[in-house]
């Protein structure tokens, strides 16, 4: 599950993924990604990771909306992963800024449409997320990638 987080100004929260993630350590990424645990909802998910990632509820967000399903397999460190991903984006209220909860997070940073785009393009961001946040991008944002 991975939500794209949007500003009230139109741009995208993003998050550094800590040095000592397993996967991607140092990338940007989503401002919001996580696996569901055994036997929980996707909602669940959603607010379990928002919370523990972001320090936000989804009561603090406007228009949750579902924007789709992605399946990654790709080669990592100890094996291959197989990622069924659910993608959802979100606005952050005027004010509102995210703060990591569980130290899986180094850091956030808020980014215009096109720098966001030229981070894309500079293998800044994780697979996963130059994926979701293209998706985004053409489907909500409604600009080409």
């Amino acid at each position: 599950m991975h939500l794209v987080g949007v500003a009230a100004s139109g741009q995208v929260w993003v998050q550094r993924r800590a040095l000592d993630k397993a996967v991607d350590p140092g990338m940007l990424d989503t401002l919001v990604g996580g696996l569901a645990a055994f036997g929980e909802s996707t909602h669940d998910t959603l607010e379990r990771e928002t919370w523990e990632e972001a320090g936000l509820r989804l009561s603090d967000l406007r228009g949750l909306r579902d924007i789709g399903r992605l399946v990654v397999k790709r080669p990592v460190s100890d094996g291959y992963m197989v990622e069924h991903i659910e993608m959802f984006s979100a606005e952050l209220p005027a004010g509102v800024a995210p703060q990591n909860q569980d130290g899986e997070v180094m850091g956030f940073e808020c980014l215009d449409v096109e720098a966001l785009l030229a981070g894309m393009r500079a293998d800044q961001f994780t697979f996963e997320a130059t994926l979701i946040h293209a998706h985004w991008v053409e489907t909500v944002a409604g600009r080409p990638a």
